[in-house]
């Protein structure tokens, strides 16, 4: 697991009101089924790294599908052995972000880029992270300035790709496409993204360049079930 420094790791208590898990829930977890198990202080309190936040977070999101917990751990286990990589750019995206690092952002949304596709890094690099930061920013961990940092990386990394669009298009679609549509691309601006609407924007700018209906609904999907309980 990728080593987090100390400004990453939340106490128990903080990770309950993130996420809308009870704390006997998440000892529950640790204490039957072994996941998480956090790193503990020298008075043993509990303390949660970024990956460990997020696997709780998809144990949630398994259970509100049906499944039973144990059942969920073992969703969550396999999809975090075969996803590695696409966690530890999310992981090393948020830490740049907390330490207001923009030249690391830039080089992170490339790297996914290069190493999983456009479609891979906006599902789940992109929309993960701008949902992190929004939990964080409500939950008082971060405020506006690491908040816009992490926008801002994503919206000019997005603008490139929907230059990029045309590209793509030709890749993923059929071969015959006609004139006035590849116009209509190129002179389709990107999305201005103010705050937290960027995870609408990221799915507007999915649509262009990807042009895939079947993931801009997954992606709807995952912004719904993913979005931290108000309690």
């Amino acid at each position: 697991m990728h080593r987090q420094d100390d400004q990453t790791q939340m106490p128990i208590a903080s990770v309950s009101s993130l996420l809308g898990i009870p704390i006997p829930t998440i000892r529950s977890w640790e204490r039957r089924y072994g996941f998480p198990v956090p790193s503990r202080t020298l008075g043993q309190h509990r303390r949660y790294s970024l990956d460990e936040i997020d696997q709780l977070r998809m144990v949630r999101d398994e259970i509100t599908r049906g499944h039973n917990a144990r059942e969920a751990v073992d969703v969550v286990r396999r999809s975090t052995t075969e996803a590695r990589p696409r966690t530890e750019l999310l992981d090393r995206f948020l830490v740049a972000s907390m330490n207001l690092d923009p030249s690391q952002l830039r080089e992170i949304l490339t790297e996914g880029t290069e190493q999983l596709g456009v479609e891979p890094t906006i599902r789940d690099v992109a929309l993960p992270a701008m949902r992190e930061m929004g939990s964080r920013w409500k939950a008082g961990v971060c405020d506006t300035a690491h908040e816009h940092l992490a926008t801002e990386a994503v919206r000019v990394w997005l603008a490139r790709q929907s230059a990029m669009a045309p590209v793509l298009m030709a890749t993923l679609s059929a071969p015959a496409r006609s004139r006035t549509s590849t116009s209509r691309t190129v002179l389709t601006p990107p999305p201005t993204v103010s705050g937290m609407k960027t995870v609408s924007a990221v799915r507007r700018t999915t649509s262009r360049v990807v042009s895939r209906p079947s993931l801009e609904a997954e992606m709807s999907r995952n912004v719904s079930s993913s979005a931290p309980s108000a309690s």
